[in-house]
């Protein structure tokens, strides 16, 4: 059985949208744009939705909310203040943070949006750079635009921070950046020194099926700590798709089944695109796909918010499967990846300012 049963909850990752207004170059929706095209701006997960799937007699230790997923721009939901509300109302949420572009919406709307925070909360505004580079990253950001936005949210007495990962186009640019941030009132500065190549390095990329050999099988074994699961809380990912994911690193995969549902591909090719370097991962897949041809949730229902409740997704087989992987001698590719080897991660430098 998964260590996270619906009580141990205390926090879950909402990833709210299909919807993003940019085209930052090593997002998902850019790398793999062919297969994620079909499920791309299309659906939000409504208030309706949350009202039904989280119960706040089951989800009795939900402490925080954090708007982030993979391939979303919350601010993009149309009824993100509404859900705010419900977890503020129903679950008495103690923290929400939300990781934001900062470019949709107008002044009015941020500086409303602190009414429906409670008071410990954070806003984490991307803002890769000043007026001439954030864009560089950032593709189709309007500095103007967010900085307006930004202001007004601070001005109404939102606790905001600034995130500014450093590339070699930018990383000139810290410290008056730091000096902005200060003087408009944001309440934390972060630098991120980050593993993305720099835009100048950045080429498309293009999938392959044929590869000389599987180099997960070289991955020594050892232990796996689930870094969702812990002293600092307990931690699950409810994507736009209504799918249930332990973290966000397995959710950008538990997206390409779905997508492939969606839309005609080449039949010959094999179903998931992650399949030819996560051969454990489709393992796991196909165990629990549906029989029925693709079934309701892009043939993997055993997960989907749609098909059945939390509760019974938390202790169903196909978490519990994924967690008996951990101590044998061919675990999850992404899980041995990210939480049981040394990897190269981001470094998160904050600087708090003193109000």
């Amino acid at each position: 059985m998964w260590n996270i049963q619906i009580n141990d909850v205390t926090a879950i990752d909402l990833e709210c949208t299909t919807f993003c207004n940019l085209k930052c170059p090593e997002c998902n929706r850019v790398t793999d744009a062919d297969m994620l095209a079909p499920i791309l701006n299309t659906s939000h997960i409504t208030l309706n939705n949350c009202q039904n799937w989280f119960n706040p007699n089951e989800l009795t230790n939900l402490n925080d909310i954090r708007f982030c997923g993979a391939i979303d721009e919350a601010t993009m939901n149309p009824e993100l203040t509404d859900i705010l509300d419900f977890f503020k109302n129903e679950f008495n949420i103690k923290f929400v943070d939300i990781r934001t572009n900062g470019m949709p919406r107008l002044p009015a709307w941020w500086a409303d949006l602190v009414n429906h925070l409670p008071k410990d909360h954070k806003i984490m505004f991307g803002l890769d750079g000043l007026e001439d580079t954030n864009h560089l990253y950032r593709v189709g950001a309007n500095w103007n635009k967010i900085i307006e936005n930004a202001k007004a949210f601070i001005k109404a007495g939102g606790q905001a921070c600034w995130q500014f990962i450093e590339f070699d186009h930018n990383k000139h640019q810290v410290e008056e950046a730091r000096q902005l941030a200060h003087e408009m009132g944001f309440c934390e500065f972060r630098t991120v020194s980050s593993s993305r190549p720099d835009t100048t390095e950045i080429k498309p990329v293009r999938r392959s099926g044929k590869v000389s050999k599987i180099q997960c099988a070289k991955k020594q074994i050892t232990k796996i700590q689930c870094e969702n699961q812990g002293p600092y809380g307990n931690r699950i990912l409810v994507n736009a798709l209504g799918q249930v994911a332990p973290c966000c690193f397995l959710n950008g995969f538990f997206h390409f089944p779905f997508a492939h549902s969606k839309a005609e591909y080449d039949h010959s090719r094999n179903r998931l695109p992650f399949s030819f370097k996560e051969p454990r991962m489709t393992k796991l897949y196909n165990t629990h796909k549906d029989t029925t041809t693709d079934g309701p949730a892009g043939g993997l229902s055993a997960i989907s918010l749609h098909c059945h409740t939390l509760k019974v997704i938390l202790a169903g087989k196909f978490f519990a499967d994924l967690q008996a992987s951990w101590t044998t001698k061919t675990p999850i590719e992404r899980c041995l990846e990210v939480c049981g080897k040394k990897k190269i991660k981001d470094e998160i430098y904050p600087f708090y300012f003193n109000k």
